[in-house]
């Protein structure tokens, strides 16, 4: 039997008090400022707190505003993420500060629909900064709250539904505690029993007590409500198709103590990081040893931007040069094997190939060890340059 509406204010009333006892002193928890909370949200997306906290400090301080973030390079921003994954989260971010900035005069809107136009904040995110910093009566429904309603509600269906997604929605505006928007943004002492803390003390439940694997139940503060017998068994979801496998030909350009990275294109898997240049080949490890040294120069010219070093490209591979590998790398779509080939450079160039003023392509350049620290380059490519 479904929680009835006169039990709802009971709920909502035990959830906060519970939150208001024990939940954990984070730092986005100390402001009501809707750009700090805005990146907050963002970098937890699929990121544990533990992991968040020092890079939202590290950001803060390099961008302590969303007008100086949006008049930030991509690449700035990028280096600043370099580590924390998910790197179209930054991206994403990046081009709603720029939004914001350059059409709503660096003013974020205090509504979950005018948030919801800005590029890069989809419906959890507006929920989220619409009642935590300006007290807006909205749901914010990511992936802890979706656990927690499927086991109060035992609820039968996969939460990816639009069923479930209209199901959730109504209960928690159901049971979240009426708006309180005077002061916000303006005092950052605590405004208790808002939208806000009511959507934070149930991820605050998600993450430390309805876990996904051997829940707390006997420490639940809304366990009297739960209808899941077996807690484990919820949320069901659709079936997912595994990440297919792609073996990926990585080519290791290396000029004294620099390496050479290109920068991907705008659009799809790790848009605008940097790489180690190659390309994926529908072969097995077995069948990518067969590879001719002509079709390994070919698929170098494929790959490599730069072309003043060809003819040192095409000797190497006529020297039957050895295959080092797999690094392995999984995506949520893909996973990547990684095999790659060292090629030492000493920068000789066809002459009719020679660019004026040896300038690189804006898009190519050689990092030294030291730059590569700071450089955002994804963890895939990171691991074949510390095995290299």
């Amino acid at each position: 039997m479904s929680p009835v509406p006169d039990d709802a204010p009971a709920l909502a009333q035990a959830l906060l008090s519970w939150y208001y006892t024990v939940k954990r002193d984070l730092p986005w928890r100390q402001t009501h400022d809707p750009y700090a909370i805005w990146v907050s949200e963002v970098m937890l997306q699929q990121t544990q707190v533990k992991t968040v906290i020092p890079y939202y400090l590290r950001f803060l301080e390099h961008f302590p505003s969303l007008n100086k973030l949006a008049q930030a390079e991509l690449e700035e921003v990028l280096s600043y993420w370099r580590g924390l994954g998910y790197y179209a989260r930054a991206r994403h971010l990046w081009e709603g500060a720029r939004h914001v900035f350059s059409r709503l005069n660096a003013e974020i809107p205090k509504t979950y629909e005018a948030l919801r136009q800005i590029p890069g904040i989809g419906e959890y995110t507006a929920g989220a900064i619409a009642s935590i910093a300006f007290g807006v009566r909205v749901p914010a429904i990511d992936g802890n709250v979706r656990r927690i309603l499927s086991r109060i509600l035992a609820w039968p269906y996969p939460i990816e539904s639009a069923l479930s997604r209209r199901e959730f929605q109504n209960r928690l505006l159901q049971w979240m505690p009426a708006s309180q928007t005077e002061g916000f943004g303006q005092t950052s002492g605590d405004l208790n029993n808002t939208p806000g803390d009511f959507n934070q003390a149930l991820m605050e439940l998600g993450a430390t007590i309805c876990l996904p694997k051997s829940p707390c139940c006997s420490a639940c503060p809304v366990s009297a409500w739960c209808q899941a017998q077996t807690p484990e068994l919820y949320p069901v979801k659709r079936a997912q198709n595994k990440p297919n496998s792609i073996i990926r030909l990585t080519f290791v350009l290396i000029r004294e103590d620099q390496i050479y990275l290109q920068k991907r294109p705008s659009k799809g898997l790790l848009a605008d990081l940097l790489e180690l240049p190659g390309c994926e080949l529908p072969l097995t490890a077995s069948t990518l040893l067969s590879l001719t040294p002509d079709d390994c120069f070919s698929l170098y010219q494929k790959t490599v931007i730069d072309r003043s070093y060809d003819r040192e490209a095409w000797e190497f591979f006529q020297s039957s040069p050895t295959l080092h590998g797999p690094a392995r790398h999984t995506f949520s779509h893909r996973h990547w094997n990684l095999y790659w080939l060292i090629l030492p450079v000493r920068g000789h160039a066809f002459p009719n190939m020679i660019r004026e003023a040896q300038n690189l392509p804006e898009s190519s350049r050689w990092l030294s060890l030291q730059e590569l620290d700071s450089a955002p380059i994804p963890t895939a490519f990171q691991k074949v340059i510390g095995a290299c």
